[in-house]
């Protein structure tokens, strides 16, 4: 079985609390949440062989997996370092980056579809109903990221911040996923996929925010 994750899409919030060094660099704490489109797909396979005599009796590769769509939520704890270059008409450009850990949730999908059962002994394609459970997403992970951007004072003490970041972690874990085939009837098959690693993500991200000095 191969479980596909494509992430694509979604919005962001954040919200950091700092302390400027001097004219140019400054430091901060900062929390950042992402909600992400997951779409989850992929193909699978089966074989069926004799008990007694070892040979196969029915196979069935390259079944796909429905597309489902869900939503993936990630939490991020990061310390930044950022600089602050000298002020143009007015805008000021930066740049920043920090690390700290994130944590991942994403809940497990079922999605009823058919699987293909092909006799090699027949030129018969036989086709059965077929209940797929996505893996669930989950973990703790390594967060590094980076941001650039220019600000511009619209008060004494309030700015308006247009900035572009990019976000990565290390890996997550995928839960166990299964398929049934036949489900609730005689002849119910289950097939089970067991947890396995998840490849870190990167996602990027243009935000507008507000800086208030205190």
């Amino acid at each position: 079985m191969n479980w596909r994750n494509h992430f694509k899409n979604g919005f962001d919030l954040n919200a950091a609390v700092g302390y400027r060094l001097n004219d140019h660099w400054r430091s901060e704490g900062e929390f950042v949440y992402q909600n992400i489109q997951r779409n989850s797909l992929g193909t699978y396979g089966w074989r069926e062989l004799n008990s007694a005599t070892g040979g196969l009796y029915a196979e069935q590769r390259g079944n796909p997996i429905s597309n489902v769509s869900s939503r993936a939520n990630l939490y991020s704890l990061l310390t930044n370092a950022g600089y602050d270059f000298d002020s143009y008409s007015g805008f000021t450009p930066f740049i920043g980056g920090g690390v700290g850990i994130g944590w991942l949730k994403a809940k497990s999908v079922t999605t009823n579809d058919k699987i293909n059962i092909d006799d090699p002994n027949t030129p018969l394609i036989e086709t059965a109903p077929a209940m797929q459970k996505s893996p669930s997403l989950y973990g703790t992970a390594f967060v590094w990221q980076f941001k650039a951007g220019v600000s511009r004072p619209i008060s004494e003490r309030a700015s308006v911040v247009l900035q572009y970041r990019v976000l990565g972690t290390t890996d997550f874990k995928a839960s166990n996923s299964s398929i049934i085939s036949n489900p609730g009837l005689d002849g119910q098959s289950n097939f089970h996929i067991a947890q396995n690693d998840l490849k870190g993500l990167l996602t990027q991200a243009l935000e507008l925010n507000l800086h208030w000095d205190v």
